[in-house]
């Protein structure tokens, strides 16, 4: 890499980030980029990120540390700072606004320019926590403060918001200087047929949900997920494809699988890539409010798109977090095609 050249750092910890980051590239018309990326927790999550990752299109790829940040953190940022000659970064782009781990490597960095992408619904959570407002952030660690001290790395602590900043967002956020261009996903669009995906004959399809576990500790109970994938069947009269989620649990699934409606397909892709890149036919797509929802409509304009809605959130730990994320994600929802049932 031509060190008298500007250099991009992208952290990325998801595979939707790294759309994102893909996307952002074409956007901003970046070249000499370097991918922080984690190791995915669940293996389908590292499949994912190995069918999208395009090693030629990276100058760079390190590992982003994910397990014992406090040590491992400040030898990424010395790795940094030596692949750079400690000189300034051009643009770090990242996708999670008040996170510690991206609080601490911006804290000790020097660039010029900070660019957000999307983290699915933690975008919207983080712009009307934080951004709308330009209101700090506040991650004082004590303890783990002194050991970055003790390590040469500055805390991050209390931090303002950086006027420096850029949003690059599937979400338009009206009236937000910051903002100044919408993601559209247009190079992930360019390499899909999508309108080859519907058919109205086609069996109907669901997103599998994360947070199900059988006493609604981890999220919605296997009860009340149960009731909603009947709903969906008896709304549509059709046999279901179900794509599980890649956290979903194996005890999860292998209750799901005993339904006599469903029919499973594991995803090599993110679902917005998968059914095209596997000509999969579908009639209809549903799923409980995510942004996998929001970006199959930006993707797939022609398929009908439906949110589950949710009757009962109380078993959840923290239902007024959950109804108020449900409710800022029914505001963009309102502006696509998804539809609720």
């Amino acid at each position: 890499m031509n060190q008298e050249e500007d250099v991009n750092l992208f952290l990325v910890t998801s595979p939707f980030q790294l759309i994102c980051a893909m996307e952002a590239i074409r956007e901003y018309k970046l070249e000499r980029n370097i991918l922080a990326i984690t190791k995915q927790v669940h293996s389908k999550g590292q499949q994912q990120i190995k069918a999208l990752l395009n090693e030629d299109e990276w100058d760079k790829i390190l590992e982003l540390p994910i397990k014992n940040k406090t040590f491992k953190i400040p030898a990424f940022i010395r790795k940094i700072r030596k692949e750079t000659k400690n000189k300034e970064i051009n643009n770090i782009l990242h996708g999670e606004y008040a996170a510690w781990r991206t609080k601490t490597i911006i804290k000790n960095i020097k660039y010029k320019h900070e660019i957000m992408f999307d983290d699915g619904t933690a975008t919207i959570n983080d712009y009307n926590q934080y951004l709308k407002n330009k209101k700090s952030t506040d991650n004082r660690k004590g303890f783990k403060d002194l050991l970055l001290i003790m390590q040469g790395i500055s805390p991050p602590r209390k931090m303002s918001f950086r006027e420096n900043f850029d949003l690059f967002s599937i979400y338009q956020f009206d009236n937000f200087p910051y903002a100044k261009k919408l993601n559209k996903l247009s190079y992930i669009k360019s390499k899909l047929n999508s309108t080859d995906c519907y058919s109205i004959d086609a069996p109907a399809g669901f997103l599998g949900q994360g947070e199900v576990s059988f006493d609604g500790n981890s999220g919605m109970t296997l009860a009340s997920y149960f009731k909603l994938l009947k709903k969906y069947h008896q709304h549509t009269k059709k046999e279901i494809i179900y794509f599980p989620h890649r956290s979903e649990s194996k005890a999860v699934r292998s209750e799901v699988e005993k339904l006599p409606f469903i029919t499973f397909h594991d995803s090599e892709w993110p679902i917005e890539i998968e059914i095209s890149k596997k000509k999969i036919k579908l009639s209809s797509i549903a799923g409980v409010s995510s942004t996998a929802l929001y970006t199959l409509s930006l993707i797939h304009n022609d398929m009908p798109i439906y949110s589950m809605h949710q009757d009962d959130c109380s078993y959840y730990k923290n239902t007024d977090r959950l109804l108020k994320a449900y409710e800022e994600l029914e505001e963009y929802y309102s502006k696509s095609n998804i539809k609720y049932i």
